[in-house]
């Protein structure tokens, strides 16, 4: 077929349908891509929703678990402050009594690393590992210095320390031990393993790069477990995350927020509760990445989805484009030979009517369908008298002629 010129009607029929064909793909491309942004970007929130509640969950757990352990803890202490009382106000204090009491409370209490009672001047004189005449000075502890200072004060949370007996890092929940006329007589003392309550929750699965520390008021650090496997104890370190200072400093005794931790700079979706009664707050945390193996997996199916989508795509717009311009081709070309026929038509019927030579047609059942000029004359034939009628004779002679 001939090239068309510029500006022909198939020209312009093939440019219109590239640009309608190239608009609708991008259209129809455009809307599935938004689709998929759309059902992934919800997809990711409610996962993230889960983080959230599952570290609502476990934090709650926690802190209600760390919580009941230390009144069971304060109970034990109270009864054997009041033991010790008793003993001093009958005048002496029995020894071996008292340490088979002390030993008896601490069977019950499987979160206590030792029980010890001091005397007024911080000397430790009975309880665990305590050896006569040791002489184990505790009077410059913080539990001790307050204790004996205020004596409105019933029980103390200690800071981190390492034990002096133990050479562990510990923290001690303390009470005092008063005389009859209620001045210091000295303190019985809990002491709590840093590394107790992250091993009790070890079983809890918080995913590769979780994590849950117990850290103060003043954002020191006291013990930190990853799930991973490793512990940080990189006591009295600085911690938390401005997230997590916001919140504690505004006074709220619980909450949940997504941010990086400045220790390790892994970002975490992590909730924290303040635990009653003492200056410890614990947060649990669930790493972004960890939480999100599940969504990229979807990211990836969704993509190779949309990439298989636009794909198709493409071919069908190539093939509706090459069968509008093949059937566009074909109609140019019928145009083509209707208008060569009908040219050729009217020349046969110009050369026959200005024929000298007599020329009719007549079909099969001899009817006359057409004659020139010359036919009339030769004839004598009227328009009137001979369309459409039978031709049955021709005047004698005039038909070889």
């Amino acid at each position: 077929m001939n090239a068309q010129p510029v500006g022909s009607p198939i020209t312009r029929f093939f440019g219109n349908v590239i640009v309608r064909l190239t608009w609708g793909l991008v259209l129809l491309n455009l809307f599935a891509v938004t689709l998929a942004a759309l059902s992934l970007h919800h997809s990711r929130q409610n996962y993230e929703e889960r983080a959230a509640v599952a570290t609502q969950n476990l934090a709650e757990l926690m802190e209600h678990d760390i919580t009941a352990s230390i009144r069971m803890i304060d109970l034990a202490l109270y009864t054997i402050a009041n033991e010790t009382q008793r003993q001093l106000r009958n005048g002496r204090i029995s020894g071996q009594f008292l340490n088979a009491y002390i030993e008896q409370q601490l069977k019950r209490q499987s979160d206590l690393d030792g029980i010890r009672v001091s005397d007024a001047q911080g000397r430790l004189t009975h309880g665990t590992g305590v050896v006569p005449g040791s002489e184990v000075d505790i009077s410059d502890r913080d539990y001790f210095t307050r204790l004996r200072a205020d004596p409105g004060t019933t029980l103390v949370v200690s800071q981190p320390v390492l034990g002096r007996i133990t050479g562990k890092w510990v923290f001690n929940l303390a009470r005092p031990v008063r005389h009859k006329d209620g001045t210091f007589a000295g303190l019985v003392l809990g002491s709590i393993e840093l590394t107790r309550f992250t091993s009790r929750f070890s079983s809890l699965y918080m995913g590769p790069s979780g994590s849950f520390t117990l850290f103060d008021n003043d954002f020191r650090l006291w013990t930190r477990k990853l799930d991973n496997g490793g512990v940080n104890n990189a006591v009295g370190s600085n911690f938390g995350s401005p997230q997590l200072r916001g919140m504690v400093q505004a006074g709220m005794p619980a909450g949940t927020y997504k941010g990086r931790s400045i220790i390790d700079n892994v970002e975490r979706v992590s909730s924290f509760r303040q635990i009653s009664g003492t200056p410890l707050n614990l947060v649990v945390g669930l790493a972004t990445d960890d939480t999100l193996v599940q969504w990229r997996e979807e990211v990836h199916k969704t993509f190779g989805l949309l990439a298989g989508f636009m794909l198709i795509t493409l071919m069908s717009a190539w093939f509706i484009y090459r069968a509008w311009k093949n059937q566009a081709s074909a109609v140019a070309e019928l145009r083509d030979v209707n208008r060569t026929l009908d040219a050729e038509k009217h020349l046969n019927q110009t050369i026959i009517r200005s024929s000298p030579f007599a020329i009719y047609t007549r079909d099969t059942h001899g009817i006359v369908t057409a004659w020139n000029l010359a036919s009339e004359r030769l004839f004598g034939w009227c328009a009137d008298e001979i369309v459409g009628k039978p031709l049955l004779t021709v005047p004698a002679g005039k038909e070889k002629e």
